[in-house]
This record gives C-alpha cells, sequence and structure tokens, in this order.
C-alpha cells in the first residue's frame, strides 16, 4: 500500500506518517572544527550523506562503527533538524516513522467507501486517501451563553451524504455555510509561513548551525535570543571586555586558591569556562560581558598549556597605561566551550574556523609568550602568527609581551604541536598550503625576535654576578 493512505484493522484508522517522495539525510551531530563550530561543519555537503528513504538511512546507520556517536538528521522539505544520541536511537526513530500509527475509529468518515470530493470551505474531503478528513478534525467551537453552537468539521462530515450530494445537509441549529467559514478561519500553512519573523526565521538557522544552541536554545527568552543572533552572526563580535577578564582573575583566585599563581590557561578553560558555557547556554564572553555585544580590536594569540596568573600581568603590561582598554579576542573565552574541547579538528578546512574571520577585523595582533611553553612550537599561536602577517597586522600592528625564555631556540615548524588528538597533522597541512617548511621557519625567527632587545655587556656581566651569588 502506497504511503500516505489508509487500511482499516480492527476497526482503527491506520495511518502512514511518512508521505511518498520523503527523503532523509544524516551527518554525525559532534563534527566541528573546533569547539562550537558544529555549523560550519553543516555547510560541508561533504559531511551530510545522500538523501534517501527513511529504511535505506535506517540501514546505512546500523551499519556504522561508531555507534555512540550523536546523529543529526533533517528531512527533504522541512526545516530544522533531530538530534539523536546514537546511531540507533536514529535509527530506530526512522523504522518508527515508517510503520503505521493507529488512531481512534472515525466513523463518520468512513462509513462510506463511496464517498465522492466534497468542499468544506477551502478544504477539500475525499476517502480514500483519509489525509483531508484528518486535516479538518477541529474541536466543537465553544460560543457565549444564549448563541448557537458552531460544530466541528467532524460534525460536518458525519452528516454528509454518501450519494453525490455535493454539499451539507443541515444539522441542528448550524447551516453548512456557518461551518465552512469557520473552517476559513484557520489560517493555512501559506499564510503562517507568510506571518514568519525574518528574525525567527534566523534564530532557526542558527540552532541548526550551532551545536550548543540546539541543547540549550530553551534557556534563552527573546532578549538574549536577539543578543545571541548578533554574536554569532560575525567573530568580531566576540571580543570580551577587560571588566570581564579582571572578573575571571578573580574567580581563579578563589578558585585555585591551594594553588595560588600556578593554574594554566587549560586548567582555567576546564574549572571554569565550562561550567559556565553549561550553565548559561552562552559563550563565557558573553555571559562576562553582561549580555553586551563587543567588538573584536585586538586579537590575542597564546599557549594554553601557560599560567594564567603570567598570561594576565603579561595582558596588563601591554594594555595598563591605555584609559580606554580595548575588548580582546581570545579563544579560551570567546568559544563555547564544553566537555571535549581538545579532542582536536574534524576537519581540513582551517581557514572556516571563526578565529580567522576575528584576526582579519581586529585592529591589532597581541603575542603573549609565557615561560613554560614555546608558543612558536604551537602549531595554533604559529598559524595565528602566519595568518597576522597575512592580514597586515605583523609586525607594524603587532605587540608582544611576555618572558623571552625561548627567544633563542632554533626551531622548525614541523616540531610543533598542537594538544588536541589527530590536528597536529590538518593544522601543519594549513600552515605549509602556501609556504614551504624552509620559508616558515625564516618566519618563525622574525617572530621569535619582534620585541626582543639584546642585553647589553653591562646587563649580561649583571646577570653572570647574579647567577655566581
Amino acid at each position: 500500500m502506497a504511503p500516505g493512505h489508509a487500511d482499516h484493522r480492527h476497526g482503527a484508522l491506520a495511518v502512514h506518517t511518512t508521505p511518498a517522495g520523503l527523503k532523509y539525510q544524516w551527518m554525525w551531530a559532534d563534527a566541528q572544527i573546533l569547539p562550537g563550530t558544529h555549523g560550519w561543519s553543516q555547510r560541508n555537503p561533504w559531511r551530510w550523506s545522500a538523501w534517501m528513504e527513511a529504511a535505506a538511512v535506517a540501514t546505512n546507520l546500523e551499519k556504522q562503527s561508531q555507534k555512540n556517536r550523536p546523529v543529526q538528521m533533517r528531512t527533504s522539505g522541512a526545516r530544522g533538524a533531530k538530534i539523536f544520541p546514537t546511531t540507533h536511537l536514529a535509527a530506530e526513530w526512522l523504522r518508527e516513522s515508517i510503520k503505521p500509527r493507529h488512531t481512534a475509529p472515525n466513523t463518520a468518515a468512513v462509513k462510506s467507501k463511496s464517498l465522492k470530493n466534497y468542499r468544506v470551505g477551502n478544504v477539500n474531503v475525499a476517502s480514500p486517501p483519509v489525509a483531508s478528513c484528518r486535516a479538518i478534525e477541529v474541536p466543537t467551537v465553544e460560543t457565549k451563553a444564549g448563541s448557537t453552537p458552531r460544530p466541528s468539521a467532524e460534525t460536518a462530515l458525519s452528516s454528509m451524504k454518501s450519494e453525490e450530494a455535493g454539499s451539507l445537509a443541515e444539522r441542528g441549529h448550524a447551516s453548512s455555510t456557518e461551518s465552512a467559514s469557520y473552517v476559513q478561519s484557520v489560517p493555512t500553512l501559506q499564510q503562517k509561513q507568510e506571518k514568519q519573523d525574518p528574525l525567527a526565521e534566523e534564530w532557526e538557522r542558527l540552532v541548526i548551525q550551532w551545536q550548543f544552541l540546539q541543547i540549550h536554545a530553551e534557556k534563552h527568552d527573546a532578549k538574549r535570543r536577539g543578543v545571541l543572533r548578533e554574536y554569532l552572526r560575525d567573530a568580531v563580535n566576540w571580543g570580551i571586555a577587560w571588566d570581564a577578564l579582571e572578573g575571571i582573575r578573580a574567580d581563579v583566585l578563589t578558585h585555585f586558591s591551594n594553588r595560588p599563581g600556578r593554574s594554566k590557561i587549560v586548567d582555567v578553560v576546564r574549572d571554569i569556562v565550562v561550567p559556565e558555557c553549561r550553565n548559561a547556554g552562552a559563550p563565557c564572553a558573553l555571559v562576562r560581558n553582561g549580555w553586551q555585544i563587543m567588538k573584536v580590536v585586538g586579537f590575542v594569540s597564546h599557549a594554553w598549556q601557560g599560567e594564567f596568573a603570567e598570561f594576565m600581568s603579561s595582558l596588563q603590561q601591554i594594555y595598563s597605561a591605555s584609559s580606554s582598554k580595548p575588548s580582546l579576542f581570545i579563544s579560551a573565552f570567546a568559544i563555547f566551550q564544553d566537555q571535549g574541547f581538545l579532542k582536536g579538528v574534524s576537519e581540513k578546512k582551517i581557514d572556516e574556523c571563526p578565529f580567522t574571520a576575528a584576526l582579519c577585523k581586529a585592529e591589532h595582533f597581541t603575542a603573549i609568550r609565557n615561560s613554560s611553553v614555546d608558543m612558536y612550537l604551537r602549531t595554533w599561536c604559529l598559524l595565528e602568527h602566519i595568518y597576522a602577517q597575512k592580514s597586515g597586522l605583523f609586525p607594524e600592528k603587532t605587540q608582544v609581551s611576555g618572558p623571552n625564555t625561548f627567544v633563542g631556540i632554533r626551531s622548525t615548524c614541523l616540531d610543533a604541536q598542537a594538544s588536541g588528538v589527530g590536528e597536529n597533522e590538518k593544522i601543519l597541512d594549513a600552515i605549509l598550503s602556501e609556504n614551504d617548511v624552509e620559508s616558515v621557519d625564516a618566519q618563525i625567527v622574525l617572530f621569535r625576535n619582534l620585541g626582543y632587545k639584546k642585553p647589553n655587556l653591562l646587563q649580561r656581566l649583571s646577570r653572570i654576578a647574579l647567577c655566581c651569588s
């Protein structure tokens, strides 16, 4: 029996819920370049499966080896997408969707198999199929005391003659014209779409693009949804204010009171930023800014393995003299962070990462060195420096702060590493996409020496004396 038609089993009406021609497409719901950038991955058509019927998609999902990965499903002709925790649940939902669904018997609608096409208002009613009958099954409308009640469309159908009457018979105190006007008052799908708020449509698109919104969308009222829409439109809106940074530093001192000054940035992200993002359902920078958009003025490059206290001290050395401190792009706070934030990039299109948009529109570039990790042996930091050079920010609009612990080291980009599993090769591919290894290594020397002043003879003698004392 063709989908969308009905049959009668045990006195009940069984309606197939999957119309003919409906197809499905799926992708991994956790596919992303960086945490919080699932929207970029969704735009890649190679991430999605081919359009298939429900049974074929279910079979395809059941053959996947990664059965515990979340699945994202979309349907042809429909907006949005469904998220399933596992491939099994996604396949089960698909198979359930093509099973007959039983509803209570509608004797008025099915008592005559010879029903012709009737018209109630603008609704054509025919059997089979029974879809039109279901479309106008609306309850009786309550009226004021003393007035004539309006019957439901189901009551209208029950009074249809099985012969070729072509009109509704009178029933009680209600006329067919009255019933038709009532059905006409129900807005059609086209009318609903015409009245659709464009901002609501944009929000629906963002929920599909950004994985964290799919989980936390219901936490936000209309006002905060408006702020999130603006924030997510462009990474240039991902700046964090100086007061917000000071607030994070105060929380770090409280949380890591047993080891003040020794907590690393990655520790701060894990213990403070991730819980805050999950509780608020929004990026830390936006929440700490009091839900105010701050345009990126400066882009900060830093190694997450560096100590947070040293990082903040280095920032103060650069910006303390400024009466109006700029808002900064700091990846640890700008991006929505959640569990698994160090699991690595999921595809090679590094240039689609949001940091590139923020870097291109920043007014200056700030490199924060540290005494624990050589930032020029970290692939992300190295890539950010190269992009800053391509954007015209290096060296004229670049500021450097932090200890010169690793300034004299000679290194090659091939030795650079990243924390995320499997991401190092992909970042190196991006670094070497336009330059060979020798050219990149020469650039690293320039990066290391920027802002470094070689000590004079007196300074070197003073250091030797200090070491020997």
